[in-house]
């Protein structure tokens, strides 16, 4: 870990000659580092193995992921396991830190059901064709949007409509059913 840090820190005293405006991406190796406008280092991610570690513009580690398989362990910039998520087919777990849960999610194709740390159902999103319904945890329906082309339509948990979103090129109009 040590050697990975050293790394970051020469990364981040570098600044190149030539950065562009938009904020450049460079590749080394196992090395990504991206610079802001202005050609300060925002964000350097060092590759090692399973291990993805980002550092910000001051080398310190900003969080690391470890790949293992199916599961995947989150840590804050201080090394603090912040989050484990387990994949086990269609299930995902999620624990906190101190390796309890915290939740899980299961999901298929068209359905989302996400469970909380003692596995009561919170919510369920179901996707069918152009709809996106959200239900609380007794199974009645929280909101519902329906996807129309350009034009989106919200409804609450009663089948009213509750406001449209309308796209015309980049430009976007909420349109609220109450006005």
């Amino acid at each position: 870990m040590k050697k990975l840090l050293f790394l970051a820190i020469i990364m981040a005293t570098m600044t190149p000659a030539f950065a562009q405006s938009q904020g450049p991406t460079f590749n080394f190796g196992n090395k990504t580092v991206t610079y802001d406008s202005n050609g300060k280092i925002i964000d350097a991610v060092v590759r090692n193995g399973n291990t993805i570690t980002h550092y910000n513009g001051e080398s310190k580690p900003t969080n690391s992921t470890v790949y293992d398989g199916n599961n995947t362990l989150n840590y804050d910039g201080d090394g603090k396991l912040i989050e484990k998520v387990v994949r086990n087919g269609n299930t995902i777990m999620h624990y906190n830190g101190k390796d309890k849960p915290t939740g899980s999610t299961v999901y298929d194709a068209n359905t989302t059901l996400n469970y909380d740390e003692k596995g009561k159902l919170k919510d369920k999103i179901v996707r069918d064709a152009n709809t996106v319904t959200h239900y609380d945890s007794n199974g009645k329906p929280i909101d519902s949007t329906v996807y129309s082309g350009l034009n989106t339509l919200h409804y609450d948990g009663k089948g009213k409509l509750k406001y449209t979103t309308i796209r015309n090129g980049n430009e976007v109009t909420t349109v609220n059913e109450d006005d």
